[in-house]
C-alpha cells in the first residue's frame, strides 16, 4: 500500500505538468504563423499596403485579432538556391530579433530588393526598423 501511495502524487504531477506544456504552447506570445501557398501570398496582395526600403519591399495588412503572419517571396533574380535560402534565413533572424515590433493581427511578406546581398545584416535589420517605423 505504501508504495501505492508513492506513485499517485508523482502521476498527478505528471498530468499537471503535460497539462501546463499544451497551455504554454497555445499561448505563446512569440508564435507566428507563415504564410506559405500561393494562393496566401496573392490573397494578402490584394488588399495590402507596400512599403519600400533600401534592401526590402514589404507587403503590410492588419487582419483582425489572429496571430501574426510571416512570408518571405525570394525570387530565383537573386541567385542560386544557395544564396535564395541564406536571403531567407538572414530575414527570418531579423524578424526574431525584432518580435517586439510584431503585433497580433499583422500579415507582412518580406521580398527582398536584388542588391539584397551587397548590403550587411545590421545595414538590413536598420532598413527593417525604419520600415515598421513608417507602419506606425
Amino acid at each position: 500500500m505504501a508504495s501505492d501511495q508513492e506513485c499517485q502524487p508523482r502521476v498527478a504531477k505528471k498530468l499537471l505538468s503535460e497539462e501546463d506544456k499544451k497551455a504554454e504552447k497555445y499561448f505563446q506570445p512569440n508564435k507566428i504563423s507563415s504564410l506559405k501557398k500561393r494562393s496566401d501570398f496573392l490573397e494578402h496582395r490584394k488588399n495590402c499596403e507596400t512599403f519600400y526600403g533600401k534592401t526590402l519591399i514589404m507587403n503590410y495588412k492588419f487582419s483582425g485579432g489572429c496571430e501574426p503572419k510571416i512570408g518571405y517571396t525570394v525570387t530565383k533574380k537573386l541567385g542560386s538556391a544557395v544564396a535564395r535560402n541564406r536571403i531567407r534565413r538572414v530575414l527570418r533572424a531579423i524578424v526574431q530579433r525584432n518580435l517586439k515590433l510584431i503585433r497580433y493581427g499583422m500579415c507582412l511578406e518580406f521580398i527582398p530588393k536584388r542588391r539584397f546581398q551587397e548590403f550587411s545584416f545590421k545595414d538590413v535589420e536598420n532598413d527593417f526598423k525604419d520600415i515598421f517605423k513608417k507602419i506606425s
